[in-house]
């Protein structure tokens, strides 16, 4: 299937700075959208979220994900409502109890004499 402006990715820094090359050899950076990465079976998809067809699914379709699942889970007899702020927060917190653990961690082992 051919996809006008596909960008493959050359490089993605700490920064979140994103590298790209089109298939006619122009470069670029800071692409959003259509960006692809050389994986084991030729190109991927570089984007976690992505519709039937395998390209990026844009922003205002997450509401009406969120609704249909909700309304999904009240048909089942579910009393649970979700939102993608919902999510986007309990991911958060996931991610700072994991970096706090690190921290945690890494004083205790600053703490301890080290073996010789």
């Amino acid at each position: 299937m051919p996809m006008p402006g596909l960008r493959i990715i050359r490089e993605l820094t700490r920064v979140g700075r994103v590298y790209w090359t089109s298939r006619d050899g122009s470069a670029g950076e800071n692409a959003l959208g259509r960006l692809f990465v050389h994986g084991e079976d030729g190109l991927e998809s570089a984007m976690l979220w992505l519709t039937e067809t395998g390209l990026l699914m844009e922003y205002a379709s997450w509401t009406k994900v969120f609704e249909r699942v909700s309304d999904r889970c009240a048909g089942a007899g579910l009393d649970v409502f979700a939102t993608s702020k919902m999510l986007r927060h309990s991911l958060q917190q996931l991610d700072l109890a994991r970096v706090r653990a690190e921290r945690d961690n890494l004083r205790t082992q600053a703490q301890l004499p080290s073996a010789m």
